[in-house]
């Protein structure tokens, strides 16, 4: 795990728990190995929702990580340091339980928060459910946002179809077919004295030869 005094500001990056990648961690000159490893830990606690791993540490301030769910393996990858003189990170120094003992399990029910590891532990399974659980409410509501507008429209729609349908089934068809013998009478009686317009010049021209 980390250990010694930086001597000069860095991060210790790309690291990941279960495929899940964690943010790096930046070492500020004079943190110490207990320090980073806190902010280690703290990262990949932020990422708990995802990977189901929770990380502390023992009682020697080694970097521990234990599934949440009894039974469950995970894997991590250490990942570089950038910087961070004097800071050394030994992936080897890091107290894993993959798997719960027999008979006990991780779940939030059966954490002991009586002790001050175990209340940590708990506050940090809680907030990254709540952070999921208000994650989620986010993608549903945007979801639903979505079906109320196409339920807007397609209601728009259907009262203008609905109108329409009602304009055609209130037409006075006695009326309107009557208009439009009107119409065609005027249209009719138009094309017949233009046609006699166009004969009287002819006329006039035929007396004159005459």
């Amino acid at each position: 795990m980390a250990s010694g005094t930086a001597t000069a500001s860095g991060s210790f990056s790309g690291m990941s728990v279960n495929g899940v990648s964690i943010a790096s961690v930046s070492v500020a000159v004079g943190d110490v190995d207990t320090s980073v490893a806190k902010k280690i830990a703290s990262a990949i606690n932020d990422k708990l929702a995802q990977t189901g791993v929770y990380a502390s540490l023992d009682s020697s301030n080694k970097l521990k990580l234990e599934s949440v769910k009894g039974g469950q393996d995970f894997s991590f990858t250490a990942g570089s340091a950038t910087g961070a003189n004097g800071i050394t990170f030994d992936q080897s120094g890091i107290a894993a339980t993959a798997t719960a003992a027999a008979g006990t399990t991780n779940f939030l029910k059966d954490v002991d928060i009586s002790t001050f590891q175990g209340a940590q532990k708990a506050l940090s399974i809680i907030d990254n459910a709540l952070t999921s659980v208000n994650s989620s409410r986010a993608d549903m509501g945007a979801i639903q946002n979505r079906f109320t507008s196409t339920i807007a429209n397609l209601s728009s729609t259907s009262e203008n179809l609905s109108a329409s349908r009602s304009r055609i089934r209130d037409t006075d068809y006695a009326k309107e077919t009557a208009e439009l013998t009107r119409t065609q009478i005027l249209q009719q009686a138009g094309t017949a004295m233009l046609a006699q317009a166009k004969q009287a010049p002819q006329s006039v021209l035929s007396l004159l030869q005459g």
